[in-house]
């Protein structure tokens, strides 16, 4: 009889998930598509991996392919390791403490085979607790012209790929530990490529473990992601100035500019971030105080300080908000003429916002430069319930943080006012926050700032 060749090659990578191991081998053996390979990597475990995985051999020996690691290497490198050994038109992973839905290779393959042009299909998933129990699906959205795709990416595990636009990318990136999901998926998708497949498809386990629960170590590697993709869109530079409005009084708080946190004025935290960033050309000043004029005009004797010039602003009452798009246009035409060079991005930055630093500017270009985005600002994803009025009465919007869940639909993006990347032309030709925006996640500790007495007194003990 002649051997067909598998056409779906799963790999389930284990290290030390041992006790949940043995419900995601058996997914697999349940599924209602016979066709499929399967390779089960044990990562240099120190629990019962390697006997559950021996356990489930002896039941699909001639499907399964299983490898013991004698030293860790990551769900990247283990991928690119079996992606030329494998023989499946389509590659998938499973985490080991994830398990599919019975009929999810008969979705995922039958949308495949129907259409030559996706390369990626995908469906909504279970969020389940540690012990099993099902807490809601995860639905997700339909991409069109006006959702951005890029904002949210697939699963990296539970996604069936194209193995042939695999190598055709170069696989994933080994030097990520986290965040393999967003990586392949700027690399091959775009909206035609994409199939979202509305029916859910398998189960995403939620523990202190599991690598979902590391946030910080997660906005790392994206942003490393995001940073190794934006070299490719170099070709072209951008001239890009940064604006740093400056207000020295308000009402009840005063001489602003020059509060000192870890011995530098909140001005000087402000330009030196602008000065330390790879792609600002200029820094505009922009100010009505004769006071912060004379320091800069002091600041402009040093060599590092000659990108900044000033922009004379009228008199402000004390509680009078700034005009953004105002401040901008004066400071962008000011460049034109001053430097005679066209204006292709502005950086607004906010001196109220202590902890910014260069890099934050520089991922902010990175993004819009890799997502072709018009705007970037600065957020915090809302982790708590939030709620809001409406026709029916007191609404809450994000449900699922009840229970400590974060689905795609309830993402809730608050401004944290340290941020606004736009494109010169968008902000001469309209409002920057109805176009088409991008945004970068900064954690609570980056996003505060110093508005009031009281905020200025919160941070001085909490830097000292």
């Amino acid at each position: 009889m002649k051997f067909i060749k598998p056409l779906v090659s799963i790999y389930i990578v284990s290290k030390n998930y041992g006790r949940f191991l043995d419900q995601s081998i058996k997914s697999v053996f349940a599924q209602s598509y016979k066709n499929w390979e399967l390779f089960l990597v044990d990562d240099n475990s120190h629990d019962n991996t390697f006997e559950i995985m021996k356990k489930n051999f002896k039941y699909k020996d001639n499907k399964i392919t299983i490898i013991k690691n004698t030293s860790s290497l990551g769900v990247q490198k283990i991928a690119n390791k079996i992606i030329p050994i494998s023989s499946g038109k389509y590659f998938i992973r499973l985490d080991a403490d994830d398990w599919f839905e019975k009929e999810a290779f008969k979705h995922m393959v039958g949308v495949l085979e129907k259409n030559v042009k996706y390369q990626i299909a995908f469906g909504n998933y279970h969020f389940v607790n540690e012990d099993g129990l099902k807490l809601g699906v995860d639905k997700k959205y339909s991409f069109s012209s006006r959702l951005n795709f890029k904002h949210f990416p697939v699963h990296g595990a539970c996604t069936m790929f194209r193995k042939k636009k695999l190598i055709q990318v170069g696989g994933y990136n080994e030097k990520l530990k986290a965040q393999d999901g967003w990586d392949i998926w700027q690399k091959v998708a775009k909206k035609n490529t994409i199939c979202h497949i509305k029916k859910t498809l398998f189960n995403y386990r939620q523990h202190e473990n599991s690598l979902s629960a590391n946030k910080e170590k997660i906005l790392k590697y994206r942003n490393m992601i995001f940073e190794e993709l934006s070299k490719s869109k170099r070709k072209k530079s951008l001239n890009c100035l940064a604006i740093i409005p400056v207000k020295e009084n308000y009402k009840n708080f005063f001489n602003v500019p020059f509060l000192k946190i870890k011995n530098e004025n909140l001005i000087d935290i402000a330009i030196n971030g602008a000065i330390n960033s790879k792609y600002v050309d200029k820094i505009a000043i922009t100010t009505s105080s004769k006071k912060v004029i004379d320091y800069i005009k002091k600041k402009k004797n040093q060599k590092k300080y000659k990108k900044i010039f000033t922009v004379k602003r009228n008199e402000e009452k004390l509680e009078k908000f700034a005009n953004i798009k105002k401040i901008i246009l004066d400071a962008g035409e000011k460049y034109k003429k001053q430097y005679n060079k066209k204006l292709d991005l502005i950086v607004y930055l906010s001196i109220h916002a202590p902890f910014r630093k260069s890099d934050h500017i520089d991922r902010a270009i990175n993004i819009l430069r890799v997502n072709k985005c018009d705007t970037v600002f600065s957020a915090n994803i809302e982790y708590d319930p939030i709620f809001k009025f409406s026709n029916k009465g007191i609404k809450v919007l994000n449900p699922g943080r009840f229970d400590e869940l974060n689905f795609e639909r309830e993402t809730l993006l608050k401004f944290n006012g340290s941020i606004i990347l736009t494109k010169y032309s968008v902000i001469k030709d309209s409002n920057i926050f109805t176009s088409d925006l991008g945004y970068l996640e900064m954690n609570n500790q980056e996003s505060q700032q110093i508005k009031s007495t009281e905020d200025y007194k919160k941070i001085k003990n909490l830097v000292n």
